[in-house]
């Protein structure tokens, strides 16, 4: 794996997204049951919306290329230590480096 990305974690951003909007409907419910500031401050907890960007915790690794054999290969690793997402693949094909086919792209 030669190359690295920082990249947003899609597990984080969705338990983010999930956790305001339970503190939003837990706010809807309080309305009229508890006094003004209490409810202000309920919604202040939820925040004005949930920024993609802070969520840049998922670090990615990948390879790409063609050996001298003709050996082509794919691999990609990306992991979150904060919420633990892991997915990996990995594809390998050999190219006819003999035949004169072209590829199709």
């Amino acid at each position: 794996m030669s190359a690295n990305n920082w990249a947003v974690c899609p597990r984080c951003l969705l338990r983010a997204e999930r956790e305001r909007e339970r503190k939003l409907e837990e706010a809807a419910a309080a309305y009229g049951k508890v006094d003004r500031a209490a409810w202000l401050e309920m919604q202040a907890a939820a925040g004005d919306s949930v920024k993609p960007g802070d969520f840049e915790t998922f670090r990615e690794d990948y390879g790409l290329g063609v050996d001298e054999g003709g050996g082509f290969k794919v691999e990609y690793a990306g992991s979150c230590d904060a919420c633990g997402l892991r997915f990996g693949f990995r594809h390998e094909a050999q190219v006819d480096v003999r035949g004169t086919a072209r590829a199709s792209v």
